[in-house]
């Protein structure tokens, strides 16, 4: 589910986030390619939850931690 190396690529099933700053995957990937919760009248009903939660967790580690770039 959602690693198809026609979509995303050859490193479809590995962790990179590099692959989002190449403007040529972001072109080419169309938006219907990732549905996490799916869509229309049977979709996930704990999409909203679930989106709040992530809200939460993002804004406790903003909030505790500080954050960096490194090279």
């Amino acid at each position: 589910l959602h690693k198809s190396p026609e979509i995303w690529g050859p490193t479809a099933t590995e962790f990179d986030p590099k692959r989002w700053l190449d403007s040529t995957l972001t072109e080419n990937v169309s938006n219907l390619n990732f549905l996490p919760f799916s869509a229309g009248a049977r979709s996930c009903i704990g999409n909203k939850l679930a989106l709040v939660e992530f809200k939460v967790i993002l804004s406790i580690l903003i909030r505790n931690f500080v954050f960096q770039i490194t090279e």
